[in-house]
């Protein structure tokens, strides 16, 4: 039987969450460039690695939720997810699941007039 030791699984994750914060990176200049701005690759995969970390803190695991935060955090500046009152609220609003958090956010987002995208790149406003 094959063992993955704790250092083993350590590096596997963090090659997964590396994979990840590329193609997040790659998906956001694509579909918002406007977000990415002045920001060099290097730049833009460092927001992505800090901001994947503050999704995570919030239960926001999945890649999707984690791009959608990714790309609201890019647009409304480092610290909305405490700033903004109306991000801080769904976000620590223990009654909705990771899914509905997004999903809440986008909606709200969106009736303040944000540009918001999907993932596939279709602008929802």
């Amino acid at each position: 039987m094959l063992t993955i030791r704790p250092e083993q699984m350590s590096a596997l994750q963090e090659g997964l969450l590396n994979e990840f914060e590329f193609r997040a990176a790659s998906l956001i200049r694509a579909n918002r460039p406007d977000l990415c701005d002045g920001l060099s690759s290097e730049e833009l995969e460092e927001e992505v690695r800090r901001g994947g970390g503050i999704a995570r803190s919030y239960g926001l695991r999945t890649e999707h939720d984690q791009l959608h935060f990714l790309m609201l955090m890019l647009e409304y500046g480092r610290g909305f997810d405490t700033r903004l009152d109306w991000v801080a609220e769904v976000l620590l609003d223990a009654d909705l699941d990771p899914r509905s958090k997004t999903e809440e956010l986008y909606y709200r987002a969106q009736k303040r007039g944000s540009p918001t995208v999907s993932l596939d790149g279709r602008r929802t406003k």
